[in-house]
Formats: C-alpha cells, structure tokens, sequence
C-alpha cells in the first residue's frame, strides 16, 4: 500500500549527481553516510523502522574502524611470520566481506521497501548489487526514485487521480 501525501512524512529531495561526486571526492566514505540517511527516510516514509537502521549501524562502525587500522597494521609492519601474515590478511579479508555484506544488505533493503511503498521501478536486488559493484552506481539510482515519492508526496493527488 503506497502512502498519501496526508498520512506520511515528507522526505528530503537530494540531489544524486551531488552526492555522488560527494562518494567520489571523499574515495567511498561518504557513502556510507548517504545510504544512513536513504535507510532514515525510507523509514520515515514507513512510519516504522522496517530497516534495522541501528542495528546496522552498530556492527558497521566497529568493522570501520579496524579495516583500516588492520590495513595500515600490514602495510606499515608486516608480520615477519609466515602464518600471522597469512592470518592477519585472513582476517582483514574477512572484516571486509561483513562490510562489503552490510552495504549490500541495506541497500537491497532499500529497495525492497520503495518497491513495498508501490515504487515498481525500484531496482532488483541483483541491479542493485551489480551496480554497486561498478563505484556504487546504485546509490544514485536509489535516491532518485526516493525523490519521486518524496516529490509525489508533496504535491498530492493530480487531478482526476
């Protein structure tokens, strides 16, 4: 059921392209910022949080940090020891699959709940990850159909609708 413009809130309209160049110029950590506030509005628009936003936040932001302090950890001081070399690079590799999970996982979420707002050109989960995989061409695709409903939404019923 898609909601009306009288009983749902209304949520930004942001500008893809900008947030975008935004990923870009900042190598990928705005990102994680801009897929925060897209999981934020579409719970707005549910008027419930159907995406575990915090949840997801809480087993993000520890991964975050340790990736890149693990990552400098080898770079700038390899372990001498074959086995700990092998283990550290392991772990790293597996600290970021869970990340690289939790990324795909909010943003397939994402667009399951625009698709359950009655947004039918929202893309797939496959789309969805595919195009993240080339420099997070999803996000963008996202938020423009979040600026549909959001724009829908502010200016009601048509006429004859």
């Amino acid at each position: 059921m898609s909601p009306s413009p009288s009983d749902s809130p209304l949520i930004p309209t942001r500008s893809p392209v900008l947030h975008w160049l935004l990923t870009a110029f900042t190598a990928g950590i705005y990102a994680y910022v801009w897929i925060y506030r897209m999981m934020g509005d579409v719970n707005r628009l549910c008027r419930e949080e159907r995406i575990p936003v915090k949840k997801l936040v809480r087993g993000f932001v520890p991964l975050a940090v340790i990736y890149p302090l693990g990552f400098v950890f080898v770079v700038l001081q390899p372990p001498e020891n074959p086995t700990a070399a092998l283990l550290l690079h392991l772990a790293l590799f597996a600290v970021a699959t869970v990340l690289a999970y939790l990324v795909f996982y909010s943003l397939v979420r994402i667009s399951a709940e625009l698709r359950t707002l009655g947004l039918k050109s929202a893309p797939s989960a496959l789309v969805v990850i595919v195009t993240t995989l080339f420099y997070l061409i999803s996000l963008p695709i996202l938020q423009d159909r979040l600026n549909k409903i959001s724009i829908a939404l502010r200016e009601g019923p048509g006429p004859g609708q």
